[in-house]
């Protein structure tokens, strides 16, 4: 685990310099336009079909993977972007991740096992995430079943297809991953879905999938189709549960599944806090992301080197203390048997592999001159902090000033601002400082159909603004000084208060 995060690759890999953040986004859509694979003739096998680009990129975490897919939507819709998050868990941690989150990555992973490659992909990830193992790309394929009304279909069978891919059965559906039937009527949250769906019945046929709002439990609008998908990465049933006590007792001994309560518990078919840690035992073998997009390129944000040496070392920590505390048993908790870190993680010599086997992309701000280096000669935009602080000087005739002379030197300008209320304001202020040539853009193309002394008001949730030889953007940051974000706390209705405590029985824990 401790070999260097670019082994093997240094001869593929290229260096993208005068790519701040902000920029990147326009970086990687060029990237992904230079992947495509152009139609070929060979004798005798006849003419090959093109195929568009495909890309992996890998932020450092998951805001740059937010920040990126929202600048990515303003300044190349055309390009489809496919998020992979991470779990939202430590290595060996004793609880599983998240549903919804796990719901984003089966989704994404039946997109990538199923596409056809006709347009532009840009699959966005994590580190934490392309260094930890998924499922198989057959195990998503067989899971995957579309329904439609009008289909036929057998009841009985839905419902045991739905607890095999591992969805869990309630009285009201309310998170993904959950199903509940009523007599004819089967309400279901499935994976790339922002809310659940409800399936209507006579006899064998379906007769209507309408979406309903989990909270009032109404049907809205009727839906024409829908991929019905594994909602775990682990597998269930009798042959996954089989598999998982052969691999168990191979790899700890027979000694000790007597009594563990994880092998219990999936030999019941039951399931288990942070079961998916135990994933390469339900699995013939795991693939990687790479597998899904064999001939895809690959792109890391600035100082993601050191993100995966940290990553490494954190995998490499929580294995062995798993370890250690298998002899103290500390607290009376439940023994904890790690898988090795090579069967759920890559390692370094595999990391490497992957890496030497395709062009690799190393994004930086800083400009820099050599044979495999490619420069967007871009750099940070100004920022307005002298001005600010400066009682006797303001910042809106600083910044309108600036914008007039980014024109004059033949620059396209552009504000960019987190809000569509923050930019009406903007618009206001720079209009009462002589700045009357404004024009609101929905996006980077509107942006350039603008005439030269016109400067576009986009909303665009960049930190830092930017400037390269045709165009600066001045972020609303750069303006206004850093923006304090606080999360807001979504009310609580008292229906939901309601619904939940009538959902106690007698003997309920409540804590």
């Amino acid at each position: 685990m401790t070999a260097p995060a670019n082994a093997g690759a240094a001869h593929h890999d290229i260096t993208i310099a005068g790519a701040p953040e902000g920029l990147d986004a326009m970086v990687l859509a060029r990237l992904v336009e230079e992947a495509g694979i152009p139609a070929q003739v060979k004798p005798g096998a006849g003419k090959t079909e093109a195929k568009a680009g495909i890309l992996i990129h890998v932020a450092r975490d998951d805001r740059r993977v937010d920040a990126l897919e929202a600048a990515l939507a303003f300044f190349s819709p055309a390009v489809k972007v496919i998020a992979f998050p991470a779990w939202d868990t430590v290595p060996y941690d004793r609880v599983g991740p998240n549903a919804d989150i796990v719901s984003k990555r089966i989704s994404a992973l039946a997109r990538l096992a199923l596409s056809s490659r006709k347009e532009p992909v840009l699959v966005l990830t994590t580190v934490n995430a392309i260094l930890q193992r998924v499922p198989p790309r057959s195990f998503v394929r067989e899971g995957l079943r579309p329904i439609a009304p009008g289909q036929r279909m057998d009841l009985n069978r839905l419902v045991k297809r739905m607890s095999l891919s591992g969805f869990r059965r309630v009285s009201q559906v309310i998170e993904p991953g959950e199903f509940a039937v009523r007599g004819g009527i089967v309400d279901l949250f499935a994976p790339g879905r922002s809310t659940p769906i409800r399936m209507d019945f006579f006899g064998d046929t379906l007769e209507s999938i309408k979406a309903f709002d989990p909270t009032t439990q109404r049907t809205t609008k009727p839906i024409q189709k829908f991929a019905l998908m594994p909602v775990s990465e682990a597998a269930f049933g009798e042959d996954a549960v089989a598999r998982f006590r052969q691999r168990y007792v191979s790899l700890f001994g027979g000694s000790v599944a007597n009594g563990d309560p994880l092998y219990e518990a999936v030999s019941a078919g039951s399931r288990y806090p942070g079961q998916e840690h135990w994933l390469p035992l339900y699995h013939d073998a795991l693939e990687t992301l790479f597998d899904y997009v064999p001939d895809a390129a690959v792109s890391f944000d600035h100082m993601s080197d050191q993100a995966v040496a940290e990553r490494f070392e954190q995998v490499r920590e929580h294995y062995q203390a798993r370890i250690e505390a298998l002899d103290a048993q500390k607290f009376g908790a439940p023994p904890y048997r790690p898988v090795p870190p090579g069967d759920m993680f890559l390692d370094g010599p595999a990391w490497g592999k992957q890496l030497g086997a395709r062009r690799v992309y190393r994004l930086t701000p800083f400009d820099q001159e050599g044979a495999n280096v490619r420069s967007w000669r871009g750099r940070p935009g100004r920022t307005f902090q002298l001005e600010r602080q400066n009682p006797d000087l303001n910042v809106f005739d600083a910044v309108a000033a600036h914008l007039r002379s980014m024109q004059a030197a033949n620059k396209r300008a552009m504000i960019a601002a987190w809000t569509p209320g923050a930019r009406e304001r903007l618009a206001s202020l720079l209009a009462d400082h002589g700045l009357k040539q404004v024009r609101k853009v929905e996006s980077y193309a509107e942006a350039l159909a603008l005439p030269g002394n016109v400067t576009a008001l986009a909303v665009l949730g960049i930190e830092r603004g930017f400037e390269t030889p045709e165009i600066a953007i001045i972020g609303e940051q750069d303006i206004l000084g850093d923006r304090m974000v606080r999360q807001r706390k979504k009310p609580r209705k008292a229906v939901d208060v309601l619904a939940q405590a009538s959902s106690l029985s007698v003997g309920d824990l409540v804590v």
